[in-house]
């Protein structure tokens, strides 16, 4: 190595031990700057000549919080169950009647559901419950968390007066009150929104046109010659219907029921009766439906759909609407299928004997 080689090492030492290498550092402790990370603004604050990582707030960098919305059903059933059939638009694409069922907890139950970003088809919640009216109520869906609040009412009731043209008055009378019984304990376990309030049983066994009146005479020699009761269902008893004393007949949706004087110890049979009254037609051959369904012709159980419970309350020509006991609710006619304000005449929420939930 040549002097000049040594001095200049010598020199350059010295130079490293007056001047520490942090003269060069990229930043002054303490200082603060300005940052960006995953999208979201931070500070980043200077340590030992060296900037730290970025720092963000909390809340910031982590996958966006998914939005519900909520349905709530009020003045419902303390511990029973609401169904509810629901519209509008999501992330995949328009639906129509996408169901949900919540438990009621005091008088309400709440349902939270997926965003729906906007209304399609009904644009309506419908509610169902027991002991409660089915109710259609609008559901205005946006993009951010909506709650869509369904009032429900009680029961529709209505009048039922039976004119016992045959058999035992008294052992009639008997029957017919145990059949009211049975018949309202299945709307209420059905969720019908339906019940017989006050019921008259009328003797007719000696009036004169008792014994010469069939089924097949005109629905108004009954309402003339025996007697009739306006806005109420009217249920003749006679010796035979159609042939048999166990069988029934509806004047095509009227409120005029034919009942054979064994008919009323099949509960079923006045049921199914007062179901046409209220426009609901016979299920036999239609799909999702069997001889479980008490609008079967050869009745065996008490089942309603929910789409047969929609019909009787919402179609104009049930007597619901005839009697004007929805008179500020709106009405709808309703076929067999789906359509964008109506569920299918077989819908179903809850299971219906053999059959499940649809």
């Amino acid at each position: 190595m040549t002097a000049t080689s040594r001095f200049f090492l010598a020199v350059l030492a010295t130079f490293v031990l007056l001047c520490p290498l942090d003269t060069w550092a990229a930043c002054e402790d303490g200082q603060l700057g300005t940052c960006t990370r995953n999208g979201c603004k931070g500070v980043r604050e200077c340590v030992g000549g060296q900037w730290l990582g970025c720092e963000v707030p909390g809340i910031c960098g982590k996958p966006p919080v998914s939005v519900n919305d909520k349905i709530q059903v009020d003045l419902a059933v303390p511990g029973t169950e609401v169904g509810v059939l629901y519209d509008g638009t999501d992330a995949p694409g328009t639906f129509n009647d996408r169901s949900k069922i919540s438990v009621v907890v005091n008088t309400t139950s709440v349902a939270l559901v997926p965003n729906i970003l906007a209304p399609a088809f009904g644009k309506s919640v419908i509610a169902f419950a027991e002991s409660r009216q089915p109710r259609m109520w609008p559901a205005g869906w946006t993009n951010a968390a909506n709650t869509v609040q369904v009032p429900l009412d009680n029961n529709l009731r209505f009048n039922v007066t039976f004119w016992i043209l045959a058999g035992n008055f008294a052992t009639q009378k008997t029957n017919a009150a145990a059949a009211v019984l049975a018949v309202n304990n299945a709307y209420k376990v059905e969720k019908a929104g339906v019940r017989i309030a006050f019921v008259t049983v009328m003797d007719a066994i000696a009036i004169p046109a008792a014994a010469t009146l069939t089924s097949t005479s005109p629905m108004q020699g009954f309402q003339t010659q025996i007697g009739f009761n306006a806005g109420e269902i009217n249920v003749y008893v006679l010796g035979t219907v159609l042939g048999t004393a166990t069988s029934g007949l509806n004047f095509n949706g009227t409120p005029v029921i034919l009942l054979g004087q064994n008919a009323l110890t099949f509960p079923q049979m006045l049921e199914h009766e007062i179901g046409h009254a209220f426009v609901l037609w016979h299920t036999a051959g239609l799909p999702g439906f069997n001889f479980e369904n008490v609008m079967w012709p050869s009745i065996s159980a008490h089942f309603l759909t929910e789409g047969q419970t929609f019909r009787m309350h919402f179609h104009p020509s049930s007597q619901l609407n005839v009697f004007g006991l929805r008179a500020t609710q709106r009405v709808l006619i309703c076929g067999e299928p789906m359509t964008d304000e109506c569920p299918a005449n077989n819908r179903r929420l809850w299971t219906d004997g053999s059959l499940p939930p649809n």
